[in-house]
């Protein structure tokens, strides 16, 4: 019952033929358990619901239009849990969310369809600690209260134009369409800290950090996009879309274009291989985050003797913000107007064979290469008192994978499913979404170009149904994976080694559900059963861990902590 997700839909017509409604309601609350803590103090919560509320409007054969309300409160208690970090040092985040969007759809005499979207979002979503003592950082873990409490509050409106034309018979069919697009985001803010202390093995500090500043944020940005397609159906063997984009924003560059390009070829008659592939640049907004980067709290940090006297002037760390102007930074007067919005460019191949009416198997490559990220790199000089935490679009990362996939399915009883993916994923490690989002990291260190911390080098998943006698399914899975990286790091928190070159051991986990389907009763739910049964997690029990003893003073220094086990329990849910 700690993983329950209790989920209600329904609906009808309000007026016939004219007014439907429908309601889908989705409530959570869910208690993970963090291995390596005593119970009753060894799990976070997750707690929170998804209404959506739709009202269609049929006006017309050719004329409808719908209104949609949506709320999304969630709270995440204790939310950076783990091994090393116990309840009083973890922080709390969430949000209280709703959106509303009217839609409008007429479809003309020839064929022709115009598409209206406005829709509106307004959040507040807020962090903080469990008390007012300073955060510590210890070669064991992570003591005190977490350091920084922030609360926002932002709004989003966006209009949404889309004209689709009737298909066009020229060389094979076309489908068309065109469009535009329009968003304005703001938001207003506060950040608070307090301070945060490095300690020593023997409980001593060796550094404290302090902050100054009121931390009044607040920014906006508005983002005007325009756009075309064409879906180009050559004959039964080709197809192509090629499409183009213009965005530009406010708070960033002005004037972006971006093409796009797919395609899908059969190359047998019958269809049993086909060639996928496609191209395409993808602009970004700027994080709103980022356009207010200077009011954030200076840093101070102050090195300190074991009698916690100083042993050197503190340097104060101010927030500039910086565009890269022939391979240097240029200072900006304020982060209002940063001169670039992040791109990616993002590139598929896929080439899937029908061996049978049973066997399917395909082979596809992806690289997606992503430029212009903001972020934050600290600059001082020894014996300066002053430095800078200098926010800068000079961030790039970048993510290649090969992807083996069979399916393989004997008929109504049984079918399976087995992938590999060799991938690499590596980049900035100081963009504004590391640092900021959700929780506000307490020591920024240098930016490194690393491994990412979702780097897994290889997968392998597989997936399988089968129906057993008297109605039940036993369904199976298992996931075989690289460890994810992480940094060794000094006293100070500074990397020790190569950031992100140590590795957790390979993951491995087998899982597997057996259960049976019961029919209701036709006034209960018409075409829903429901399902009982039983579920085992990790089922040889095998000690993956979720924390390390990373830091090279500590006498545990390489230890692995978090050792995962075996989960087992009863599945109740109802199904289609």
């Amino acid at each position: 019952f700690s993983r329950a997700t209790s989920r209600m839909r329904f609906g009808g017509p309000l007026w016939k033929d004219k007014v439907n409604f429908a309601e889908s309601f989705l409530y959570e609350m869910r208690k993970p358990d963090v291995r390596g803590l005593a119970w009753p103090n060894d799990s976070m919560k997750i707690q929170g619901y998804n209404s959506i509320t739709n009202f269609q409007f049929l006006l017309s054969q050719r004329h409808y239009a719908s209104l949609t309300v949506n709320l999304f409160p969630r709270r995440y208690q204790w939310a950076n849990l783990n091994a090393l970090i116990p309840r009083p040092a973890t922080a709390d985040h969430g949000q209280k969310g709703y959106s509303i969007d009217g839609t409008d759809t007429y479809q003309f005499n020839s064929g022709s369809i115009l598409h209206i979207l406005f829709k509106y979002t307004g959040m507040e979503t807020y962090a903080h600690g469990h008390g007012p003592e300073p955060m510590l950082l210890t070669p064991t873990g992570i003591g005190g209260n977490y350091f920084n409490a922030w609360k926002r509050t932002s709004h989003q409106e966006e209009g949404q134009t889309i004209f689709t034309f009737p298909t066009k018979e020229w060389l094979g069919k076309h489908e068309m369409l065109l469009g535009t697009d329009v968003i304005h985001r703001d938001f207003t803010g506060l950040s608070q800290s307090h301070p945060v202390f490095l300690l020593r093995n023997d409980g001593s500090p060796a550094e404290r950090i302090d902050f100054s500043g009121p931390g009044h944020l607040s920014a906006h940005d508005t983002a005007v996009a325009g756009f075309g397609q064409d879906h180009w159906i050559m004959n039964d063997h080709l197809a192509t879309t090629l499409g183009l984009r213009y965005f530009g924003e406010t708070n960033g560059k002005a004037v972006n274009f971006a093409p796009r390009l797919g395609v899908v070829y059969a190359l047998d008659q019958s269809a049993r291989t086909i060639l996928r592939g496609g191209i395409g640049m993808f602009f970004d907004r700027t994080p709103l985050l980022a356009a207010d980067f200077t009011n954030n709290p200076m840093r101070i940090v102050t090195p300190l003797d074991p009698s916690e006297s100083p042993l050197g002037p503190s340097v104060t760390f101010r927030n500039d913000c910086a565009q890269i102007v022939s391979g240097s930074p240029q200072i900006l007067p304020n982060c209002s107007d940063l001169g670039s919005s992040p791109y990616n460019v993002t590139w598929r191949l896929q080439i899937s064979h029908r061996f049978s009416r049973k066997l399917t198997a395909k082979v596809s490559t992806l690289y997606s290469h992503t430029f212009k990220l903001f972020v934050i790199n600290p600059v001082s000089q020894p014996g300066v008192s002053s430095g800078a935490l200098q926010l800068a679009n000079r961030g790039s990362s970048r993510y290649h994978e090969y992807e083996f996939t069979v399916d393989y399915k004997a008929g109504e009883n049984a079918d399976f499913s087995m992938s590999y993916v060799r991938s690499s994923s590596r980049g900035d490690l100081n963009t504004t979404d590391n640092v900021f989002v959700p929780l506000e990291v307490p020591v920024i260190r240098p930016d490194e170009y690393a491994n990412l911390p979702s780097d897994v080098p290889n997968r392998l998943t597989g997936f399988g149904l089968f129906k057993l006698p008297w109605g039940f399914t036993l369904s199976p899975s298992v996931d075989l994976h690289s460890g994810f990286p992480y940094s060794n790091v000094d006293l100070l928190q500074n990397y020790a080694g190569e950031p992100n070159g140590q590795r957790y051991p390979i993951f491995f986990s087998l899982n597997w559900r057996v259960y049976k389907d019961f029919p209701l009763p036709f006034h209960i739910h018409r075409g829903h059963t429901f399902r009982f049964g039983i579920y085992s997690i990790n089922t040889t029990g095998r000690h993956n861990p979720t924390a390390v003893y990373n830091n090279i003073t500590s006498p545990m220094f390489g230890q692995f902590a978090g050792l995962g086990k075996r989960v087992n329990g009863i599945v109740i849910e109802f199904a289609d």
